[in-house]
C-alpha cells in the first residue's frame, strides 16, 4: 500500500501549518501496529521558508532527499510539543457555563457569528459542534466551562476551556463504529470545522478551539 499525503500550501495560517504538522506525527501513531506500506509527504523545498521544513523533520522518522531516503535525526517521539496557543484577539465575547447552560453557549456563539456574518447552513453547524464541545466540559471537565469567541482573518473562532484531561492523542481523529455508545462527539467537531485545536495536560486543563471561516 503506498500513499501521498496533502502538501503544506504556501498561503496557509500559522494554525493551519501546526496542525498539520501534528497530523502528520499522528499518522506515525496511527499506524505503528500495520502492515508494512509507505505514505509519502512532499514539501517544496524550494517556495517553503526553512522553519517549516525543520518543522516537518521532526514529524518524520524517514526524510527522502534526492533519490535517496534515511533516518531523520530531529524526529521527535512522544510527547508532541505543541507552539503555545495565541490569546484570543480583542475584542471577544466571554461566557463562563455550567450544567443546565448549554442554551446560553448556543446564543453567545449565534450573536457572535451573526454579527460577522454567518449564518445558514455554516451557522447550524457551528452551534452542533460548540453544543458537542461545552457539554464535553460539562461532562468530563467539573461540570463547567470558559467560552470565548472572536473573528481573526477571516474567520470566527469558538474557544472553550475547562480542568479535563484528554490523555487520547487520536481523539476525534477515529472513524466511531455503528454500534458505538457515546465518543462521537469530536469525531463530529471535526468533520464540521474547518480547523480544530485540541490542547490538553493534567495541570492546565483541556483547550479546544473551533475555526470557521467567514469568506
Amino acid at each position: 500500500m503506498r500513499g501521498i499525503s496533502e502538501s503544506s500550501w504556501a498561503d496557509r495560517t500559522i494554525d493551519e501549518a501546526g496542525e498539520l504538522h501534528y497530523h502528520e506525527w499522528l499518522l506515525n501513531l496511527a499506524f505503528a501496529h500495520s502492515p508494512a506500506w509507505w505514505l509519502l509527504c512532499p514539501y517544496d523545498t524550494a517556495s517553503l521558508e526553512p522553519a517549516v521544513l525543520e518543522a516537518a523533520e521532526r514529524c518524520h522518522p524517514l526524510v527522502l532527499n534526492e533519490g535517496s531516503h534515511g533516518p531523520s535525526s530531529a524526529f521527535v517521539d512522544e510527547p508532541y510539543t505543541f507552539a503555545e496557543l495565541s490569546s484570543p484577539c480583542d475584542p471577544y465575547q466571554e461566557l463562563s457555563f455550567h450544567t443546565g447552560e448549554l442554551a446560553a453557549v448556543r446564543a453567545r456563539v449565534t450573536a457572535c457569528a451573526t454579527e460577522h456574518g454567518l449564518e445558514g447552513a455554516r451557522l447550524r453547524e457551528l452551534l452542533i459542534a460548540a453544543t458537542e464541545v461545552a457539554s464535553n466540559s460539562i461532562k468530563y471537565g467539573g461540570g463547567r466551562g470558559t467560552l470565548h469567541v472572536w473573528a481573526e482573518e477571516s474567520r470566527l473562532v469558538c474557544e472553550f476551556h475547562d480542568s479535563g484531561h484528554v490523555e487520547d492523542p487520536m481523539v476525534g481523529r477515529v472513524r466511531p463504529t455503528l454500534d458505538q455508545t457515546g465518543g462521537r462527539g469530536l469525531w463530529l467537531v471535526q468533520q464540521l470545522c474547518d480547523l480544530v485545536q485540541i490542547r490538553s495536560t493534567a495541570e492546565t486543563g483541556t483547550t479546544v478551539r473551533l475555526h470557521f471561516g467567514l469568506s
